[in-house]
């Protein structure tokens, strides 16, 4: 078997050949597995390929199986696996904001001290489903799905949730986000309080509009008669927010200020987000140690040459590089 460069594992694995080891040395613990006398069990690097190759592709079971030479039970069975170890191992490890200090800063040099995140919601627009279409229906009269994000102080995305129908409320779909649970649960941020006076404190926050409920870390404006102190803190406050909705903005690739859109003018469904895992850094590398060259470990037996996607900008033809599978 042959060995891929970096860009040929950027473009199948969506990760380089040293962060897919490092993945695999964080996973180890949880995904070794002993030989029986029936069989020997899948490495822990091929049990990872499979899951990052499903996560990273829109192939079936039945493709991916076939290109690691496995059933397609066995790449279900790996693929939850897999992901329940991610969860269980690096969730809180990985899955947190990115600068916390520098999001504090942000937006107490905006007049909201202590707060790392807005939040907000938006309607993508969708093709009507064939079932139970009207869920997806808003008060504007077209078929949505809500996207619900968190932004730092830079308008950077730090956490997205999509899915829900368009006729949900935000704070339904709040509620049921993982990203409810986990600033309740003080797994998302690190506990941080400033002082309020002699006996007050107060925790890092959140800032969403009206339509959240209050919560101890999430703020929410003013309604109804202000007094002059409520209507400075909404004008904090609506500065504050006006981040996230110039990050949908920019998402939407709209100028300031224009009118969310519409129903799609082509059915080719919505936007999205997509993220794409970066490299750890530049090494060169293959299928290497545990992937063998042939039989049950081999990863993966099926794929020729020239039945492999192209890096960008190479061919994989006869006069294509050299050393792929």
């Amino acid at each position: 078997m042959g060995e891929w460069n970096d860009d040929q594992w950027l473009w199948n694995f969506r990760m380089s050949w040293q962060t897919f080891i490092e993945l695999c040395q964080w996973l180890t613990p949880v995904l070794r597995h002993h030989d029986t006398r029936m069989q020997c069990a899948l490495t822990i690097e091929k049990r990872v390929a499979i899951a990052v190759w499903k996560l990273a592709t829109p192939d079936s079971y039945r493709s991916v199986g076939q290109q690691f030479g496995v059933g397609k039970a066995t790449v279900g069975a790996v693929l939850m696996e897999v992901v329940r170890a991610l969860n269980a191992l690096l969730l809180k490890r990985v899955v947190r904001v990115g600068d916390l200090d520098a999001a504090v800063e942000g937006f107490a040099a905006m007049g909201f001290p202590n707060c790392f995140g807005a939040l907000d919601g938006i309607p993508l627009p969708i093709r009507a489903p064939d079932h139970s279409g009207g869920r997806y229906i808003n008060r504007k009269g077209y078929h949505f799905v809500v996207l619900q994000s968190m932004v730092d102080s830079c308008g950077h995305f730090q956490d997205i949730y999509v899915g829900w129908p368009g006729s949900t409320h935000d704070a339904c779909v709040f509620r049921n986000s993982g990203l409810c649970c986990r600033p309740q649960a003080e797994t998302y941020i690190p506990q941080r309080e400033i002082p309020l006076g002699d006996t007050t404190t107060v925790p890092l926050c959140l800032v969403g509009d009206a339509a959240y409920h209050l919560q101890p870390w999430l703020m929410r404006p003013y309604t109804g008669h202000f007094t002059d102190s409520q209507e400075r803190y909404n004008a904090r406050h609506n500065h504050a927010q006006q981040v996230v909705e110039r990050a949908f903005e920019r998402l939407l690739a709209l100028p300031p200020g224009t009118p969310r859109p519409g129903p799609p003018k082509h059915p080719s469904g919505c936007g999205g987000l997509l993220h794409t895992p970066q490299p750890v850094g530049k090494q060169g590398g293959g299928l290497r140690a545990g992937l063998g060259t042939g039989g049950r470990n081999s990863l993966p037996p099926a794929i020729r040459r020239s039945e492999l996607p192209a890096p960008p900008g190479q061919g994989l033809g006869p006069g294509g590089p050299k050393g792929v599978l």
